[in-house]
């Protein structure tokens, strides 16, 4: 591996935790003495920041790699591709590589740095992917007709003075079609003092949106004895002034359990987004994915929700097409859907995955059961007045 005053080039594909890994290893680099660039005909490593959450950002990232492998600098791969597709990733790289979990080995790489990356603070800034790549990526779901209204949206929210504030890293989940656990392993909370301290950081920028992310934002906590409504509860005690918050990553199981806590919070104001993935609507299709199950209480608690506030904005993730998904389970999904009061459901047709428990399952949906089934719900949805995008 090269060594010091370096030049480097650390770059993304867009996924918002990654992006808070990209700009802590600029940190990383630069409080190391190596020259950060722009430009890869400059770099003598390419460190490329990976994610390979669903199918099309596992080829976006194999896409990234090959552009930057035409340069001559050495190119590292880190992120989720290493860990969720990595029988595929060895077709087309054979250099160094570390999945998300193992981000702190690369000091091995580097000896001669006197400043591990446990050692420099997490990034509240996301570091945005490169503006051809954004582009590319925007014309690619253009052409497939998936180029949603979502990134309009939400692009002013993005350019305001919104700050990013992680509090975990890892998952409890063990869900069959995921392949995100392999890659960034089990829950670690940050201690509270830290994202206290980390919060105060953003108010003093004068920050009057902040997202807070994990993982599995709900689980924060649990494994240090502590829980996320002790959590939220200090950072608005901590909160002056007007400041809302975005919850991303909320699993069903934390809404229900944690939903009293929720409400008031989304009441007050102060939570005026959260995105909370129920991926089905069928309590047989959520066993098989190894998912809470008890869809009445996830539909009670998420209406409670949206009855809260009327700006609150409730948001989701679905899939289409499980493994063993009956029209009966499919109907029960839309049924779900309609009855939360979701402002935006973000939709994904179910794929096999390298490394993925559900890829073993039987009575795989065929293709074109599922783009029928997909386009049932998206007039469904539209009907009912409700956001959506096919990613």
């Amino acid at each position: 591996m090269l060594g010091f005053l370096m030049n480097v080039l650390v770059v993304n594909d867009g996924c918002e935790r990654r992006q808070l890994d990209s700009a802590r290893l600029k940190d990383y680099f630069g409080i190391n003495g190596c020259t950060l660039v722009k430009r890869p005909q400059d770099a003598d490593l390419i460190v490329i920041v990976t994610c390979a959450f669903n199918q099309e950002k596992e080829d976006l990232s194999i896409e990234l790699i090959r552009h930057y492998q035409q340069y001559t600098a050495e190119v590292v791969v880190l992120g989720c591709l290493p860990a969720i597709a990595p029988q595929r990733l060895a077709t087309i790289h054979t250099g160094k590589s570390l999945p998300t979990v193992e981000h702190h080995r690369i000091d091995e790489w580097f000896p001669e740095f006197s400043t591990g990356l446990d050692d420099i603070a997490d990034a509240t800034d996301l570091d945005g992917p490169p503006k051809w790549f954004l582009l590319r990526k925007a014309l690619r779901r253009s052409l497939q007709g998936q180029l949603g209204s979502r990134m309009v949206k939400r692009l002013p929210k993005m350019l305001s003075s919104t700050g990013h504030l992680r509090i975990s890293y890892g998952c409890l989940g063990d869900c069959t079609y995921c392949g995100i656990r392999n890659a960034i392993g089990r829950l670690k909370s940050k201690p509270l003092a830290q994202i206290l301290l980390e919060y105060q950081t953003l108010l003093e920028r004068g920050c009057k949106r902040i997202r807070i992310l994990a993982d599995d934002t709900g689980a924060w906590g649990l494994d240090t004895g502590s829980s996320l409504p002790l959590l939220l509860s200090a950072l608005d005690q901590a909160t002056a002034r007007k400041v809302s918050w975005e919850l991303d990553q909320v699993h069903p199981v934390w809404a229900v359990r944690y939903q009293d806590a929720l409400r008031d919070l989304i009441a007050s104001g102060r939570i005026d987004s959260m995105l909370v993935s129920v991926q089905s609507g069928s309590p047989s299709v959520l066993r098989s994915m190894r998912r809470f199950p008890d869809v009445d209480k996830v539909r009670d608690a998420l209406a409670g929700f949206t009855r809260a506030h009327k700006d609150f904005s409730l948001l989701t993730d679905v899939i289409v097409g499980f493994p063993g998904e009956t029209d009966e389970d499919f109907g029960q999904t839309v049924a779900l859907l309609l009855a939360c009061g979701f402002a935006y459901v973000n939709i994904f047709g179910y794929t096999d995955r390298e490394v993925c428990d559900a890829r073993n399952l039987d009575d795989k949906v065929p293709r074109q059961v599922i783009d029928r089934r997909i386009h049932t719900l998206t007039k469904a949805l539209a009907k009912a007045d409700i956001r959506h995008e096919v990613l």
